[in-house]
């Protein structure tokens, strides 16, 4: 899938609150995705990391969605050190580049 094909609601990745309510931020492309980890609040990052033992959302995402297979992996990596606030939306943005 190239960067910036745009994606239909229901392919969209949906950002939630901690609590899983939604945030109102949408990314309906792999470019728009790298933009809204810059924005979303740290809380909905984690969320979206840390919700199923089956993989993250972002994972997910990546993999079925995306076709972006590397990605996935490299979130996964992350996923697996446990990193948390900050610091996960530092790693998510070096990851993404």
């Amino acid at each position: 899938m190239a960067s910036f094909t745009r994606l239909g609601d229901d392919k969209s990745f949906w950002f939630c609150d901690q609590y899983g309510a939604g945030t109102g931020d949408v990314a309906r492309s792999y470019t728009e995705f790298k933009r809204k980890l810059r924005i979303v609040p740290a809380a909905s990052l984690e969320y979206h990391m840390y919700r199923a033992d089956d993989g993250s959302d972002f994972e997910n995402w990546m993999k079925g969605v995306v076709k972006r297979g590397a990605a996935s992996n490299k979130i996964r990596s992350i996923r697996e050190k446990r990193v948390y606030g900050e610091d996960l939306r530092k790693a998510l943005l070096s990851t993404l580049r």
